[in-house]
């Protein structure tokens, strides 16, 4: 998988449903997985963050005690970011069976393979490292800082009328 590294991201916020996947990288097992696995991610998150869950509950409870304004209208990003870090693979060479000569093609189709017991090599990834962060870390990131930066006017909007205050003690 030969992509540039700043091709490696997903977002999934609702706001911005025109930036989901880099194109070439959408084309690919590896998109799907990172799409399944932000998805899978949010999800989480919205159930351990929602108030009627024990850990929500602490959270918030924690969370107002702490600023010190429980009616307060507290408007905070907590959007999570998945963040790959850099993959080891291994390239397993080209297999031959009985009966496979030189010319083989890569297909099987050469004399002696009709049974398809030529094969091609295989690219397995032995460790792909991801690390999860919440938006203002991703964002001071310098490497994908653009997709958090981009997402500043719809928190502005969302975070319109909040007590700004208490927005900067959270």
């Amino acid at each position: 998988l030969a992509l540039p590294q700043d091709s490696f991201w997903v977002n999934l916020a609702p706001t911005e449903s025109h930036r989901v996947i880099d194109l070439e990288l959408g084309r690919t097992e590896v998109g799907k997985v990172m799409l399944d696995a932000d998805l899978a991610l949010k999800r989480t998150a919205a159930t351990l963050l929602h108030p009627d869950h024990v850990v929500g509950a602490a959270f918030w409870d924690e969370l107002y005690r702490w600023v010190g304004a429980r009616p307060a209208r507290l408007c905070h990003s907590f959007r999570q970011w998945i963040v790959p870090g850099v993959a080891t693979m291994q390239i397993t060479p080209r297999q031959s069976g009985a009966g496979c000569g030189e010319g083989d093609g890569e297909d099987g189709g050469g004399a002696g393979c009709g049974d398809g017991s030529c094969r091609p090599g295989a690219l397995h990834v032995l460790r792909a490292p991801l690390k999860v962060m919440q938006e203002a870390s991703y964002a001071s990131d310098g490497a994908f800082g653009f997709l958090a930066a981009d997402a500043s006017g719809a928190a502005k909007a969302m975070c319109a009328g909040a007590d700004e205050n208490a927005r900067v003690k959270a």
